[in-house]
């Protein structure tokens, strides 16, 4: 498109036909849960250190 003095583009922008490259987020079940949280409570050691083993 041309007017008399701008020249314009017309550009489509719409990210839904890129793939997405988030990788998804991990789920955990209700048991693993309460089991880090019972080993976090026994052993007065953070929910982050046990993660890290």
């Amino acid at each position: 498109m041309r007017d008399s003095v701008h020249e314009q583009i017309i550009v489509d922008t719409n990210m839904a036909t890129q793939p997405p490259n988030k990788p998804k987020r991990r789920t955990y079940s209700g048991e693993f849960k309460a089991l880090l949280v019972k080993e976090a409570t026994d052993s007065g050691r953070s929910i982050s250190s046990i993660a890290r083993e």
